[in-house]
């Protein structure tokens, strides 16, 4: 639990820590993500919310075994395709972002059940998103595309 510490950079030694299934990293001041850190591979559970984020590593396949990743809060202005690839992911938020888009990947996520795009930027989300699974509780609630003012209407890519 390194939570609500003013933490500004990942130290260099986590990665040394190869049996770590949880790591609470939310209401800091980072703002980057190290790429070294997809080698815990025992990692069930991130998170980075409430960062200065703006950037993701290009490949998180790394954390394949990841269950929850939470990246609420932060200024993500997008997802890199490889999240698609979290095959064990039930959970992801993303919820208070930047993000105007999801990538197509997200459909790959054959076990996630809970995803939470609230309060970003989004004007289109990919079509396949509603073949993710019955019981997905998806959350699309708040995104407004820059410039306009109001609740806008979400368009599908077809």
């Amino acid at each position: 639990e390194l939570s609500y510490n003013r933490i500004s950079s990942i130290p260099a030694g986590m990665t040394a820590l190869t049996n770590l299934r949880i790591l609470q990293l939310d209401h800091n001041t980072l703002t980057e993500v190290p790429p070294d850190l997809v080698t815990l591979t025992s990692l069930r559970y991130l998170n980075l919310s409430y960062n200065l984020l703006a950037l993701l590593p290009e490949d998180l396949s790394g954390l394949a075994g990841l269950v929850g990743l939470h990246l609420d809060g932060n200024e993500l202005r997008e997802l890199p395709p490889s999240v698609g690839y979290l095959s064990h992911l039930r959970l992801l938020s993303v919820r208070g972002n930047l993000l105007e888009s999801i990538p197509d990947t997200v459909s790959l996520l054959v076990n996630i059940r809970f995803f939470d795009v609230a309060g970003n930027r989004l004007v289109r989300v990919p079509a396949t998103l509603t073949s993710l699974h019955d019981h997905l509780d998806l959350d699309l609630t708040y995104n407004q595309p820059p410039g306009r003012n109001g609740h806008s209407a979400l368009i599908p890519l077809l």
